[in-house]
């Protein structure tokens, strides 16, 4: 085993487009021989692997040395922890174990990617001793963990979100919850567990005999069930870094827009007053005009630290929000639907006009949005706003996400 690890080598990493059994190519041989020699019978059909890769058992065995789950473990056991040579004790015979083993194809819990404390025997548990007269206390690692439980959470994380695992993770997706799980696809994926692992197979309350049920839940208690299959097509690739950085030119320009707002935010209170419009008025006139985005306002003011919130008050008060004066199409600053109950409650807040994209809505001068004096905020938030002529609707962003 390696004194380092170097996680920009792919040679490094585990191949994602396949089952943890099929990664041993010698087991998968006489998997594979097993799978063709077995009948393919009614009741039990063909299955490569007698045993699952996720199980209460299985998770109970790796977080063992954690509360609730030490005492969780001896409920499950019957009061009894398990033989010390079953017990997880080591990183690598671990690892070992799931390349060679035909009975063991288990993957590992999300703890193992944040929760140092489960490779830490803390409350002293005693756990036995194996028949080589070895105490089964700490979790040993491997030697690039440098002893430190701490340093191995951090780079089997920084593993996870590598851009290797980001580019073929979808493929792992695939086999556990995607296309792959089942039929034919998880024949040529071998990818075939036993038949009562799948949860959409039987019918358990359907099943009158009392014991044959009872066999069938201990099945799933002790062997595990598949999650259920979320999609039955390939999923899509995750963008990499790269990808992410030339094929999003919406982010550069959010951040000038932003840029540009926080130099012009003292102008703020005085845009306000032409703020209101109701969805029923959102309109894309049919002569397209030039792509721009042409306002972005704050999406917080606070009345410490922001005179002009009372100036913003005064605005609602008597802007066009409660006199219905209407907000042309081409008003120099069109600016965004404030305090609008829609977007209060995060509805979206979009027009999609069959006659094409436009620059700005209109409120006709029957529709205020308030009637009498808007109530006084201690705090206003308002959304930001994209007005782009060359989309097809009005886009409303908030800071904190798309609402539209």
């Amino acid at each position: 085993v390696s004194e380092t690890l170097d996680l920009s080598d792919p040679a490094n990493y585990r191949d994602l487009s396949k089952p943890v059994g099929a990664l041993n190519e010698k087991r998968l041989a006489e998997l594979r021989e097993r799978y063709k020699e077995t009948l393919d019978e009614d009741e039990i059909p063909k299955f490569m692997y007698g045993t699952f890769y996720s199980s209460v058992g299985i998770t109970l065995n790796y977080l063992v040395r954690v509360e609730p789950f030490s005492k969780l473990f001896l409920k499950y056991q019957g009061g009894y922890f398990d033989h010390p040579e079953r017990m997880f004790s080591s990183i690598p015979a671990t690892w070992n174990s799931v390349l060679t083993d035909r009975s063991d194809v288990k993957e590992l819990t999300p703890e193992f990617f944040y929760m140092p404390e489960l490779l830490v025997n803390g409350n002293g548990i005693d756990f036995g001793m194996t028949q080589k007269s070895q105490t089964i206390g700490d979790v040993v690692l491997p030697p690039w963990a440098n002893g430190s439980p701490e340093t191995f959470i951090q780079l089997n994380r920084d593993a996870l979100e590598s851009e290797y695992v980001s580019a073929n993770l979808h493929l792992w997706i695939d086999l556990i919850f995607g296309y792959k799980q089942t039929g034919q696809p998880a024949v040529d994926s071998d990818n075939v567990f036993y038949y009562l692992t799948y949860d959409d197979v039987i019918d358990i309350d359907s099943v009158q005999d009392p014991m044959q049920r009872n066999a069938m839940l201990t099945q799933v208690l002790n062997f595990g069930q598949c999650p259920h299959q979320l999609t039955n097509k390939p999923h899509p690739r995750r963008f990499s870094l790269d990808e992410i950085n030339t094929r999003q030119p919406f982010m550069k320009i959010f951040n000038a827009a932003f840029q540009s707002f926080s130099t012009n935010l003292p102008h703020l209170s005085t845009a306000i007053s032409s703020s209101f419009i109701p969805s029923s008025s959102l309109t894309a006139p049919s002569t397209p005009t030039t792509p721009s985005f042409a306002n972005v306002y704050s999406h917080s003011l606070q009345a410490e630290s922001a005179p002009t919130t009372p100036q913003l008050q005064h605005s609602i008060n008597t802007g066009p929000g409660a006199t219905g004066t209407a907000i042309a199409a081409s008003s120099p600053a069109p600016s965004p639907a404030v305090g609008h109950p829609q977007l209060a409650r995060g509805q979206s807040f979009a027009s999609s006009q069959p006659n094409g994209p436009g620059s700005g809505p209109n409120v006709p001068a029957s529709s205020p949005l308030t009637h009498g004096n808007h109530p006084s905020k201690k705090s206003l938030t308002m959304p930001i706003v994209f007005l782009a002529s060359h989309l097809d609707r009005l886009m409303f962003v908030y800071l904190d996400g798309i609402i539209a």
